[in-house]
């Protein structure tokens, strides 16, 4: 199976204790021959303080993205999979084109902050 660019996928994801792991939505941010990049998709955001917020990218067009609710995408943490655990994933949909120009110009904006 080959995901591309901001397509929107279900994933096992691990959570960063290891203490284990459940299904939720990915964001495909990049992939090679043999893994796929993605970031978090998460409808948790008022919880959260306010410095995690401001690296929370909020998908406008959630409903056109495949999302069942208002969603954000979790810019913090780069998630891998390998190539052989790609089956387990399934598409549910991709950002806008909106979105995809909004993502990419937040994304560099918060890359620059962590480069400086």
């Amino acid at each position: 199976m080959r995901l591309e660019e901001y397509e929107i996928a279900l994933a096992r994801v691990v959570f960063h204790d290891k203490s284990g792991s459940k299904i939720r939505p990915i964001l495909v941010i990049r992939h090679s021959d043999n893994a796929v990049f993605a970031l978090s998709v998460t409808s948790q955001y008022q919880s959260k303080s306010v410095s995690i917020r401001q690296k929370y990218f909020r998908i406008l067009d959630w409903v056109e993205a495949g999302l069942k609710k208002p969603s954000w995408v979790d810019t913090i943490t780069v998630l891998k999979f390998r190539a052989n655990t790609l089956k387990d994933l399934r598409v549910i949909g991709e950002l806008t084109q909106r979105d995809k120009i909004r993502f990419v110009k937040f994304y560099k904006e918060a890359f620059k902050e962590k480069d400086s």
